[in-house]
């Protein structure tokens, strides 16, 4: 699989945040235009420790339609219930309310009657 990256370096010189050295920050970012992913992302500061990413284990094909039905005692609901309030353009949720852009909301459906 081809990648593309960017390797990038920043230096805090000395004394500019109490530092008796540079510091130096590097920050690394490889791509996958085939699989449109980010397949490794590192970044080594010395004030933070190194972060890194990698993505392993690709399986290419579609996944199992199981993958994405919705579990047995359970129903997709189309419909805004109680508790959840849309907001139209514009319109200012409630201070401390949080938004999401996008939201599916899968509830366990009520216990069916026995026959």
């Amino acid at each position: 699989m081809l990648a593309h990256g960017t390797r990038e370096t920043a230096t805090i010189p000395a004394g500019a945040i109490g530092n008796e050295r540079p510091i130096e920050i590097t920050s690394e970012r490889w791509y996958s235009d085939e699989l449109e992913a980010v397949v490794l992302s590192r970044t080594s500061d010395p004030r933070f420790g190194e972060t890194s990413y990698r993505l392993v284990n690709v399986a290419r094909g579609e996944p199992s339609a199981d993958l994405f039905a919705v579990p047995q005692g359970y129903e997709l609901q189309s419909e805004p219930h109680a508790g959840v309030r849309m907001f139209g353009q514009g319109e200012p949720p409630p201070a401390g309310a949080r938004v999401e852009r996008r939201a599916f909301i899968i509830e366990q459906s009520p216990p069916q009657a026995q026959k």
